[in-house]
């Protein structure tokens, strides 16, 4: 496969995605984030819940049928939006998985290992 056409002919599909801020306080929303309060864009993703520092669980509207899919993830580092380039290490990875959610990791540390969260996150889902 070596184009979008190829891929959609092969049967793969985008099935859910959401574009968010890590950087949201979702505090006084029992630290969820929904569309309009957290999340900018998002389709079959029903919220997201800040579980700790740069790790959000991502619950599906339509759970899937089974856990056999395939997660992008991308973040935009706040090098960019502060315009501090102080980042040493930049993550984006993803930690768990089911069929009604996936977790994810995203954020960088410092030349002296504090962590900080990344403003914009993207995950596309392919099933």
């Amino acid at each position: 496969m070596s184009n979008a056409r190829d891929i959609a002919n092969a049967g793969y599909r985008l099935a859910a995605f959401v574009r968010f801020n890590g950087a949201f306080d979702a505090s006084s929303n029992s630290n969820q984030f929904i569309l309009g309060a957290g999340i900018h864009s998002a389709f079959n993703v029903s919220y997201v819940v800040d579980q700790t520092t740069g790790q959000y669980r991502i619950y599906f509207a339509t759970p899937f049928e089974n856990d056999q899919y395939s997660a992008v993830i991308s973040h935009i580092p706040d090098v960019i939006v502060t315009g501090t380039p102080y980042a040493t290490s930049r993550f984006s990875f993803l930690k768990a998985y089911n069929a009604e959610w996936l977790e994810v990791a995203s954020g960088y540390q410092d030349s002296a290992n504090n962590g900080y969260l990344d403003y914009d996150i993207s995950v596309a889902i392919f099933n």
